[in-house]
């Protein structure tokens, strides 16, 4: 496994470069997609289609779940260890026409807003788009559903950490990957003026919440 290519931290183009400098066929790259993006799935030894040579040219995981809390209604929360042990929280909350998750963008937040607990112990740090991804592979591996909706509403001001969650973004509204609709994607803030005059620019029909 090649530790220096973290599959969640490459967009498609350069998984796919990757793929095609080591000799690969270009459909391989679109078949390692489907395993990782359609079915959730991240251990090798179940891609049943692919070579270990494919596989072999990435790394998946660099999360795993330390704590997994089931709730009476269907929400799960998962508490997240991060590769330098910092945590992060995650949750999927099913209704009856959809499940969305509610991902992280920050170990910590700096903002301490009164109502949540996420600023208690300040910001530990701002996290990849790679490690937020990750938190739909891992509810998707938890609960055996695959997130409709997502919102960015879990720890952290997801502005404070523009250019992950806008990576993570493109990365959950393309059709070859995650294939959410940008509709059904909220991003959450206390409201940063520069940060949403720049979200603007960027072309993606996602919601924007003030929080």
């Amino acid at each position: 496994m090649n530790t220096s290519n973290l599959y969640f931290e490459l967009t498609r183009d350069k998984a796919r470069d990757i793929l095609a400098a080591a000799g690969h066929k270009a459909f391989r790259a679109k078949q390692l997609g489907d395993w990782v993006y359609v079915k959730g799935v991240t251990d090798p030894a179940k891609m049943s289609n692919l070579p270990a040579a494919v596989t072999d040219e990435f790394s998946f995981l660099t999360s795993s779940v330390a704590a997994q809390a089931d709730s009476r209604d269907g929400t799960t929360k998962l508490l997240l260890n991060l590769s330098d042990n910092c945590q992060v929280e995650t949750v999927l909350i099913p209704s009856d026409k959809r499940s969305t998750a509610c991902l992280s963008t920050q170990a910590g937040c700096a903002i301490g807003c009164k109502f949540c607990a996420s600023g208690i112990g300040g910001l530990q740090r701002n996290i990849s788009s790679g490690e937020i991804l990750q938190q739909l592979i891992h509810l998707r591996q938890a609960t055996g559903v695959a997130p409709t909706n997502v919102v960015f509403m879990g720890m952290g001001e997801p502005l404070a950490n523009y250019e992950a969650t806008i990576a993570a973004v493109r990365a959950i509204i393309d059709p070859e990957r995650f294939g959410i609709s940008a509709r059904r994607v909220t991003v959450s803030t206390i409201g940063i003026p520069a940060a949403i005059r720049r979200l603007a620019t960027e072309d993606l029909a996602i919601t924007l919440a003030i929080s």
